[in-house]
């Protein structure tokens, strides 16, 4: 990405936030040796980064709700496009109860497992409509690359100083067909999970 923006005359100015020391040291090396000057690597943690600006959060198979973190950085900072691919989704599962319809369906835990993961995604997808980003879902990398394949992109439309209610009325009605009671990112949305005091269950 680095490579392509400047060679549209681009001046890149990107950095990446990174948990693990070991990570952050190889990355900054590399970008240091190609001579990427704008390239920059911090240990660290997305929920408390806090950059003057964010055109673009782009975050790559961050671990269950590391993703609702992302994306709540992103909303926060009000990036103009937010590219998530999301990995594990834990969070959801022990809580989803099956509705009775697709009770026959869902009692196979691997439809348990794909269910949680289509629920979590489109919780995602929903939230940020809801705050004023044109929203998608889709496959962007073959599955013969990686099952942790699909992509959601979201880039800003409008600034809202309130979700739009019709569509937080439908994530409260797919939650309660689900028993769902917690979401991150939604209750990150409400100021209801400081960001501060919670953890990456991962």
């Amino acid at each position: 990405m680095y490579d392509y923006l400047q060679e549209q005359q681009k001046v890149p100015l990107i950095t990446g936030v990174e948990l693990r020391r070991n990570l952050v040291e190889f990355c900054q090396n590399v970008a240091e040796k190609v001579h990427f000057n704008h390239l920059d690597f911090f240990e660290g943690d997305v929920r408390s980064y806090q950059p003057e600006k964010l055109d673009v959060m782009i975050a790559l198979h961050a671990c269950d709700i590391a993703t609702d973190f992302a994306i709540h950085t992103g909303i926060r900072l009000n990036a103009s496009m937010i590219m998530c691919a999301p990995c594990c989704h834990k969070e959801l599962r022990p809580q989803l109860h099956s509705p009775e319809v697709l009770q026959p369906m869902l009692q196979f835990g691997i439809h348990t497992g794909q269910q949680a993961e289509m629920l979590t995604d489109t919780l995602r997808a929903l939230l940020l409509k809801a705050y004023g980003y044109e929203t998608k879902v889709f496959e962007f990398v073959s599955l013969e690359h990686t099952s942790k394949n699909k992509m959601i992109l979201a880039t800003k439309r409008k600034n809202v100083t309130q979700p739009d209610a019709k569509i937080m009325a439908q994530i409260q009605a797919l939650k309660e067909m689900y028993g769902i009671k917690k979401q991150t990112l939604e209750l990150l949305l409400q100021d209801q999970l400081p960001i501060e005091n919670i953890g990456c269950k991962c």
